[in-house]
C-alpha cells in the first residue's frame, strides 16, 4: 500500500466487537481527515468453527449465519467512513472456517457471504472500496510492516520487536490484543501493538478464565506523515 494516511486497527472477533470502540474509530479517524482503513486480521470471530467448541471445551451461542449478518452491518458503517478504501488481512480466526473447508475456499469468498448482506445501496461502494488479502501482512510505503502474525508472547511488545528486527522495517502488529510503542533493540525501528476492537467481557474464555496472559487494551492507530498515533479507549474518548 501507498499513500498517507491510514486508520489501523486490529481484532473486531465480530460479533464480539464493542459498539463505543468502534465509533470512537470513526470519530478519531474522521476528525484526522483519514478515508483509508487497514484491518489486520480476525475482523471475523468464527467461534462456531473453533477447535475448541468443536471439542466441547468453549460453548458457542453465535450461528455464522448470525455473524455474516452482523458483520455486514459494520462493514456498511466502514464503506461509509472511509471513501478512498477499506483494506483486510488475514487472521487466525479468519482462518477457522478456511480450515473446515480444507482451504478449497479463500478469505475473499468468505467476505463474497457478508457482502450478499450489505445494503443493497452500498453493494456498488463495496466492490470498489473494500480489498481483501490472502495474507497475513502488507508493506505500507515500504517502511511499515503491517502483519497478523502466528506467534503469541506473554511479554508485551515481544513479537513485534522480533518482527521488526526481522523484517528491518518498522511494524504495526495485531493478534497480541496488547497496546503500546517502542522501539527495537538496535533503536532504528518503531514497533506498535495495535490493540484490539472487540469487548474482552464478551469473549468466554477471556472472561470465564483466569490466566496469566497480560490484558487486553483497546485501542487502535492512525499512521499519518509516516508515524504512528496511538489511542487507547481512553485517550480516544477524549478526543470527542
Amino acid at each position: 500500500l501507498t499513500g498517507d494516511g491510514f486508520a489501523i486497527s486490529a481484532d473486531w472477533h465480530i460479533p464480539m466487537v464493542d459498539p463505543e470502540m468502534m465509533r470512537l474509530y470513526l470519530d478519531v479517524s474522521k476528525q484526522h481527515r483519514l478515508t483509508r482503513a487497514l484491518i489486520l486480521g480476525d475482523f471475523l470471530n468464527e467461534d462456531q468453527f473453533s477447535h475448541y467448541v468443536q471439542a466441547g471445551l468453549s460453548p458457542s451461542d453465535v450461528k455464522f449465519g448470525d455473524e455474516l449478518v452482523f458483520a455486514a452491518q459494520v462493514l456498511e458503517e466502514l464503506l461509509i467512513a472511509f471513501p478512498d478504501g477499506i483494506y483486510f488481512l488475514r487472521g487466525n480466526h479468519d482462518d477457522r472456517i478456511l480450515r473446515i473447508l480444507k482451504w478449497s475456499l479463500g478469505m475473499s469468498d468468505v467476505f463474497a457471504l457478508i457482502g450478499r448482506r450489505v445494503a443493497q445501496r452500498l453493494q456498488h461502494h463495496l466492490e470498489k472500496k473494500a480489498r481483501i488479502s490472502e495474507y497475513p501482512y502488507v508493506h505500507v510505503n515500504s517502511s511499515w510492516f503491517c502483519c497478523h502474525p502466528s506467534t503469541y508472547s506473554k511479554i508485551p511488545m515481544a513479537v513485534a520487536r522480533d518482527v521488526a528486527e526481522i523484517e528491518q522495517m518498522h511494524t504495526i502488529l495485531g493478534n497480541g490484543h496488547g497496546w503500546g510503542l517502542c522501539k527495537d533493540r538496535s533503536g532504528k525501528w518503531y514497533c506498535v501493538d495495535a490493540g484490539c476492537m472487540c469487548d474482552p467481557k464478551k469473549i468466554w474464555y477471556k472472561a470465564m478464565k483466569i490466566g496469566r496472559y497480560p490484558a487486553w487494551v483497546q485501542g487502535f492507530v492512525l499512521l499519518q506523515a509516516g508515524r504512528p498515533l496511538m489511542f487507547d479507549r481512553e485517550s480516544a474518548g477524549a478526543r470527542r
